[in-house]
């Protein structure tokens, strides 16, 4: 848009119904644009961590402790427990933290679920479509246990 301003194929007043700003909005954006080109229009705190950001080593300590002692508890009873042990942390930051370190019991859900039904499929029967789906991945160990197919 400003590049058109620039190239007088459009005034202030048509880009700034075609952003959807103001008038003065869009004389501001106009304003650094000819100041600092492209990089005047990206946001100026972007790429710098959020004020409300806890400190990284309060974060590997939390998930260190998550992972001696409360791996199996879910986010929620974790940072209550860690809170009683003086760590507090909230539990949607929790969360978010074992996602991003893959701790998290939702995140191997899909692999336990997997090793579950592999198992199950050890028997007298077995439908073929179990063989099929992506849970089971070693769908040629069970078929080399002799297990018969039904009909």
């Amino acid at each position: 848009m400003m590049a058109g301003v620039q190239a007088s194929e459009l005034n202030l007043v048509g880009a700034a119904a075609v952003l959807g700003l103001s008038y003065r909005q869009t004389k501001r954006v106009w304003r650094r644009y000819r100041a600092a080109g492209d990089a005047g229009l990206v946001h100026r705190l972007r790429g710098r961590p959020g004020p409300r950001r806890q400190a990284p080593e309060l974060r590997a300590q939390v998930l260190a402790r998550h992972a001696e002692r409360y791996a199996d508890f879910g986010p929620t009873l974790a940072a209550e427990d860690l809170a009683q042990e003086g760590w507090r942390v909230d539990h949607e930051t929790l969360r978010r933290w074992l996602l991003a370190a893959s701790q998290e019991p939702g995140a191997s859900r899909l692999q336990r679920l997997a090793a579950v039904r592999c198992s199950d499929l050890v028997g007298p029967r077995l439908h073929v479509s179990m063989l099929l789906t992506p849970l089971c991945q070693n769908w040629t160990d069970i078929i080399e246990r002799e297990v018969e197919f039904s009909p």
